[in-house]
């Protein structure tokens, strides 16, 4: 009977464990938000990007995208839901997306930066 006793106790202990762990555990993307950051290309070359994204549905979401200054012989590309093409003009918006990223590119045939 006391290995039962502790059993149940420590049943009861784990229990509480994960209810407060699942209460406490951030989104894994929040609902929504906004964010900047400087992309460095594999020449060195960098740009200055920003994007905002909202829930809509189903686990989609909603934004928009910004470029700011940005060096000489980089360019950003944007993935949509894994389609990547090259970013026309300084801003944009995505009305429907899973995944939205950028990233810095040197026209110069070296490289990218990670996605952001």
């Amino acid at each position: 009977m006391p290995i039962k006793r502790a059993f149940g106790a420590l049943g009861a202990a784990t229990v509480l464990s994960l209810s407060a762990l699942l209460l406490t555990a951030p989104a894994a993307q929040a609902d929504s938000g906004r964010g900047c950051t400087k992309l460095t290309d594999k020449s060195g070359g960098t740009a200055e990007v920003c994007k905002t994204w909202t829930a809509t549905d189903n686990g989609y979401y909603k934004g928009t995208w910004s470029i700011g200054v940005m060096t000489s012989y980089t360019y950003v590309e944007l993935s949509k839901d894994k389609a990547v093409s090259q970013a026309i003009g300084s801003s944009g918006s995505y009305p429907r997306l899973k995944e939205f990223w950028m990233r810095a590119c040197s026209s110069l045939g070296t490289g990218c930066s990670a996605w952001w």
